[in-house]
C-alpha cells in the first residue's frame, strides 16, 4: 500500500516564506496534511469516518446482464458493498434512487443496520473504474460515498423531527481504492428471485426486507407483498391469486381477499391505502408461483382522519410467491 502526503499551502503564507525567509531560518506556522490512500495490486482499501479500513476478504463479480458487484471485508467484521448497472470503465453515480439499481453499502461490525447510499436519506457516491479487463478478468479503481441510516428510537422506530422528516445518521467513505482486483463472470443478472421496487413522493423506496406469502382467506387464496424500507415504512400489495393477467382497479378497503394497496410510513404510523390505484400483471403462473406485474397508487386515510396523501409510483414486483424462502 502506498500513502502520498501532500503538504496543502495557502497561497498567501507560500509567498510571505518565499519573500521573506532566510535559508537558515526554520518553517513556522500551520502545515494541513492530506492522506491519501492508494491500493497496492489485491488490495482494497479507503477510510470509514477517520479510520483506515483494508480488506482482508474480497470478491468482485461481472454477470451477463452487465451488471458488476464488488466488495470488501475486513478482520472486525466491517463489509462494503457497490454495485453499478453497466460495469466498465469510466465513472458511475453510487447514488440510490429512482429506478437506478446503482449503489453502495457500508455495514458496522456487529451491527445489523446498513449505512446505506440512498438518497432519500442523504446518501451519495461515486466510482470510478480505471480498469477493466474481461480477458485476465482484472478490476482496478476509486471510490467515495455518504451513507446514511435512519436514526432509531428506543422502540426500534424511525426518529422524525417535528415536520415529520427521518432522522439519519451518516458515514463518510472516503479514499476508497482497489487495484487489479480478480472478479469472475457469470450467467445471470445477480438479482434475487424475489425483486420489488417503487418511488413514493418521487423518492426511491429503499428496500431492505421483502416478505411474500400466499395465504388463504375465506377460501379465497391471496398473494401478500409486504416490503419494509430502511426507515420502517411499508409498502403492501394484496393480490387475489385468481385475478389472471390485465390491469386492474385497487379498492381502498378489503376484507382481505381483495386487490388494494397500502403504505405505512412506520409501525405506529396510519395506514393510507389506494384511492385510486392499478397493477398490470404481465406474468401469473400459478403453477410456478412466478409474477411479473407494475403498480402504483395514491394512498390516502380511508377513515378521513389524516389528511396525509402518499403517492407511489413506478412499482415493479418480480416474485416467486410459492417459493419457501424469499429473500430479504
Amino acid at each position: 500500500m502506498k500513502i502520498n502526503k501532500l503538504l496543502l499551502l495557502p497561497l498567501l503564507f507560500v509567498s510571505l516564506v518565499f519573500f521573506t525567509a532566510c535559508d537558515n531560518e526554520p518553517l513556522e506556522g500551520t502545515f494541513i496534511t492530506e492522506v491519501v490512500v492508494e491500493a497496492e495490486p489485491g488490495e482494497f482499501v479507503c477510510m470509514t469516518g477517520e479510520v483506515d479500513f483494508f480488506a482482508e476478504t474480497i470478491s468482485a463479480t461481472f454477470f451477463s446482464d452487465g451488471r458488476f458487484v464488488i466488495s470488501g471485508q475486513n478482520t472486525e467484521g466491517e463489509s462494503i458493498a457497490m454495485q453499478v448497472a453497466d460495469g466498465g470503465l469510466g465513472g458511475f453515480n453510487l447514488t440510490q434512487g429512482g429506478a437506478s439499481i446503482n449503489g453502495a453499502v457500508y455495514i458496522a461490525s456487529g451491527d445489523p443496520v446498513p449505512f446505506t447510499t440512498a438518497v432519500s436519506l442523504g446518501g451519495s457516491g461515486t466510482l470510478n473504474i480505471s480498469l477493466f479487463d474481461t480477458d485476465a478478468q482484472l478490476v482496478s479503481g476509486t471510490f467515495d460515498f455518504t451513507a446514511a441510516r435512519p436514526l432509531l428510537d428506543d422502540n426500534g422506530d424511525p426518529m422524525v423531527d417535528d415536520d415529520g422528516n427521518v432522522l439519519s445518521e451518516t458515514i463518510e467513505i472516503s479514499n476508497g481504492s482497489f487495484a487489479e482486483i480478480p472478479f469472475t463472470i457469470e450467467e445471470g443478472t445477480g438479482m434475487p428471485s424475489d425483486n420489488f421496487g417503487c418511488d413514493v413522493n418521487t423518492n426511491n423506496f429503499d428496500i431492505i426486507e421483502l416478505d411474500v406469502d400466499r395465504v388463504v382467506i375465506a377460501d379465497v387464496p391471496v398473494i401478500k407483498i409486504l416490503a419494509t424500507s430502511s426507515t420502517g415504512a411499508t409498502v403492501r400489495l394484496d393480490i387475489p391469486e385468481a385475478i389472471g393477467v390485465g390491469t386492474f382497479e385497487m379498492v381502498q378497503i378489503s376484507d382481505g381477499t381483495e386487490l388494494i394497496g397500502i403504505y405505512k410510513a412506520g409501525p405506529s404510523e396510519t395506514s393510507l391505502s389506494s384511492n385510486p390505484g392499478t397493477i398490470t400483471i404481465t406474468t401469473l403462473d400459478l403453477e410456478t408461483g412466478e409474477l411479473v406485474a407494475s403498480f402504483e397508487f395514491t394512498a390516502t386515510d380511508p377513515l378521513e382522519t389524516d389528511p396525509t396523501i402518499v403517492e407511489i409510483s413506478n412499482g415493479f414486483i418480480t416474485v416467486d410467491y410459492l417459493e419457501e424462502d424469499p429473500m430479504p
